[in-house]
């Protein structure tokens, strides 16, 4: 028996599909926590950012990438110095150059979302206790926008900024 062209499609999707949910599985199966001590940030995030880059020079982040250097993720920390809410910040956090598609902040975080030369930016900040902001960013490739959905998910829900001894 041969089959149709609408069921190969239909296989093809069902795959497609499959092996996405998989790959979302694969990264909840080992996450890691980093903690920034300079200012109280941390977040989970999946052991698939195996490459570290250096930790600044100030302190404030960690940047981590994936082995094929395809995606970026940066974690940090700054100070509100001016005392913005979160609307005031997002608008400041806003690059020249970007798409965005997504933006929203309620009383104590924002988040942006934009596309640039071919890759999707999230960015999820939360104001702290003794006026830090605490913030990660993602950029990865936008044809894998579904792999890294859950992902950029489970790091917004993870994001924490808690009191440092300054």
């Amino acid at each position: 028996m041969e089959e149709s062209p609408l069921a190969s499609r239909v296989i093809i999707v069902l795959a497609t599909l499959a092996a996405t949910a998989a790959r979302a599985q694969d990264f909840g199966a080992d996450w890691r926590t980093y903690a920034n001590a300079r200012f109280g940030v941390s977040v989970d995030y999946p052991d698939v950012f195996s490459v570290r880059d250096p930790e600044s020079a100030n302190g404030d982040g960690q940047v981590f990438r994936t082995p094929d250097g395809e995606t970026k993720l940066a974690v940090y920390g700054s100070y509100n110095v001016n005392q913005q809410s979160a609307s005031e910040l997002l608008q400041a956090y806003r690059t020249n150059g970007v798409n965005y598609t997504y933006s929203t902040a309620a009383r104590d975080w924002f988040v942006l979302s934009g596309k640039k030369a071919g890759t999707i930016g999230y960015m999820r900040c939360n104001l702290g206790p003794a006026d830090i902001v605490g913030c990660f960013d993602i950029e990865y490739p936008a044809q894998e926008a579904a792999k890294w959905a859950p992902v950029v998910e489970r790091l917004s829900r993870s994001l924490r900024v808690s009191p440092v001894n300054q």
